[in-house]
């Protein structure tokens, strides 16, 4: 049984009180982790498996993306087998970068001029949950057009604004299709109009 908790102990304490017991019972292991991307040591004194296995596990779930899901579910599998000692590794994977049109997976290839950005969330590459994304290149490229798919943490995140400001930069794009939320800006920018108005090409909210 795994338990990745947001907020701490103290936000489900009957839970974690209960499902202890149960698993000290020998009823099942128990792993209990943060939801969050910080570390904490309590909370996974819950877990009747070895500390740093538990720490993997929450290592490969903060990473995110296909390839270190099916670590974790490696993991999980060799804890029901009984076996514990060989952690697979995380595979990191960048906060911004740009994809393959057609897998979706991250590239330092750049694209070419004129290309169009498909700007979407990491979190859709983390989760694996990129169907949209896949869709929505598809359907540019069988209109003659290409595609570039580019992912951020936010728009607003100082670092993938930069990132994306140069990357207009070279490709001069005659459109862009933008399928982040929220705004795109910051009051910092002084009414700029943020990462995506930088090339004055028309933006499309998709």
């Amino acid at each position: 049984v795994v338990v990745r908790l947001i907020g701490g102990e103290g936000y489900w304490r009957y839970g974690l009180e209960r499902l202890t017991a149960l698993a000290s019972a020998g009823l099942f292991r128990l792993i209990v982790v943060p939801g969050e991307t910080q570390w904490d040591a309590q909370l996974a004194q819950h877990s009747t498996v070895a500390l740093p296995t538990a720490r993997r596990l929450w290592q490969l779930c903060v990473a995110g993306g296909p390839q270190n899901r099916a670590s974790a579910l490696t993991l999980l599998d060799g804890l029901a087998q009984g076996l514990e000692d060989d952690l697979p590794a995380v595979s990191d994977m960048p906060r911004y970068g740009t994809c393959d049109s057609q897998t979706l997976h991250p590239t330092d290839t750049s694209p070419h001029l004129g290309s169009i950005p498909v700007v979407f969330y990491a979190s859709l590459l983390q989760a694996g949950t990129t169907q949209p994304i896949h869709a929505l290149c598809a359907a540019l490229t069988a209109r003659g057009h290409s595609p570039a798919p580019v992912f951020v943490p936010s728009l607003k995140d100082a670092d993938a604004a930069g990132f994306l400001r140069e990357l207009f930069e070279r490709l001069q794009p005659p459109m862009v299709s933008n399928t982040t939320a929220f705004a795109s800006s910051s009051p910092d920018d002084a009414g700029a109009g943020g990462p995506l108005a930088s090339t004055g090409a028309p933006v499309i909210q998709a």
